[in-house]
């Protein structure tokens, strides 16, 4: 929904031309007006200009979510106008593709934005697909299609960076470094222990663990998967522990770990759901 406007020539952009029957003549002037008209688009967006976007819609304009709703020229603009608590702070377009055939274009682009909504930070990355007709000599926007963009293995690497992040949190034993990667309604199963709901539920069995005498801790995740929707991931892996019991003897433990991992509205990655148990069998009780 939301195009760039500020920082973007059409020498910046990256542009892919077809044109109708072969003839070249006037389709650099036509990428251009089109480029023009788009970066329009985005200042009436970011200045929630309804009547300058009247002028860039089509009457017959329709916009297709990724989810499959569509939206008419009004409602259109309605959403994009929204309630005033929305604020972009700043945004970066890329892979801009331009196609023209005639008196009909289409402009594929990648919309990455950072703001505020409701006083929350958000990044939105959108993937937009525009098809423009030109009447009585002005590109007008007929349709959109906007679809969340999707980079699984840069998700993958944010997981994996961000639970290397976490290891070192938990060797600092300090509760608030090790609850920070929770979020506020995260689940936490630990073994031998009842279920934790919600970060501040959880600092408990956090702080009973991290205040073991001679604790030793580490894991480390053998599988990252990320959703193809892009925002949830669930990490598999092992983890090992040292500690030392009342009389000062010192005890190992070894075992496998789940975590559920979710992508939040400011584009980090945090821990929804954690559990971990032991590989070890239970001691045989003496005789």
């Amino acid at each position: 929904m939301i195009k760039l406007l500020l920082g973007i020539s059409v020498a910046s952009a990256v542009l892919c031309v077809s044109v109708a029957n072969g003839v070249e003549s006037g389709s650099a002037d036509a990428q251009q007006q089109i480029l023009r008209v788009d970066r329009a688009w985005a200042d009436a967006e970011i200045r929630r200009d309804a009547n300058a976007l009247r002028r860039i819609l089509d009457d017959g304009f329709i916009a297709v979510y990724g989810s499959g709703r569509t939206a008419d020229k009004e409602t259109f603009i309605k959403n994009v106008i929204g309630d005033g608590s929305d604020r972009i702070l700043s945004q970066v377009l890329s892979d801009i593709t331009v196609r023209v055939n005639g008196d009909t274009a289409v402009v594929v682009e990648t919309d990455t934005a950072r703001g505020t909504d409701s006083g929350q930070p958000y990044v939105s990355a959108l993937r937009l697909t525009t098809t423009y007709v030109k009447r009585n000599d002005d590109w007008l926007a007929l349709a959109e299609h906007l679809a969340r963009a999707i980079d699984l293995k840069s998700d993958e690497a944010m997981i994996r960076k961000a639970d290397s992040d976490w290891v070192e949190a938990a060797r600092s034993k300090k509760v608030e470094a090790w609850v920070a990667f929770y979020t506020k309604d995260a689940v936490v199963l630990p073994p031998n222990d009842k279920v934790a709901n919600g970060r501040e539920s959880a600092r408990k069995s956090v702080g009973d663990l991290l205040a073991l005498p001679g604790l030793s801790i580490d894991w480390k995740p053998t599988q990252v998967v990320v959703a193809r929707s892009g925002d949830m991931a669930y990490v598999t892996g092992a983890y090992s522990i040292t500690f030392k019991d009342p009389s000062g003897a010192a005890i190992a433990d070894k075992g496998k770990l789940l975590e559920v991992w979710a992508k939040q509205a400011d584009g980090k990655w945090m821990c929804s759901a954690d559990t971990w148990n032991s590989d070890l069998p239970i001691p045989t009780p003496p005789s």
